[in-house]
């Protein structure tokens, strides 16, 4: 069930936020489908509580995702992750 809701909501969010998954891969291809998911999440403005929730895992595990996340995508330290992501889609510098 867990994967079949995954792929619902890849579907759902695919339409709603064109070609992001592709715009994220062209920046890295080392993110890991839940990384991927994690990022979605993000666009989608929840907190890392509310992540945390919805994925069953801790908050201090979001953080430690994001911190990965950032990583793969060499953002430097100063770049903040939800507003990079906030921005992808649209074209405008993070």
């Amino acid at each position: 069930n867990q994967q079949r809701d995954w792929e619902e909501f890849d579907k759902y969010f695919g339409h709603v936020h064109n070609h992001f998954f592709e715009h994220l891969a062209s920046i890295s291809d080392k993110l890991t489908l839940h990384e991927k998911r994690i990022c979605a999440l993000i666009k989608m403005n929840l907190s890392n509580h509310e992540i945390a929730t919805l994925l069953n895992i801790e908050t201090k595990s979001v953080k430690m995702v994001k911190y990965r996340i950032k990583k793969k995508l060499d953002l430097n330290k100063d770049t903040d992750l939800t507003r990079f992501i906030h921005e992808l889609e649209t074209g405008v510098p993070a």
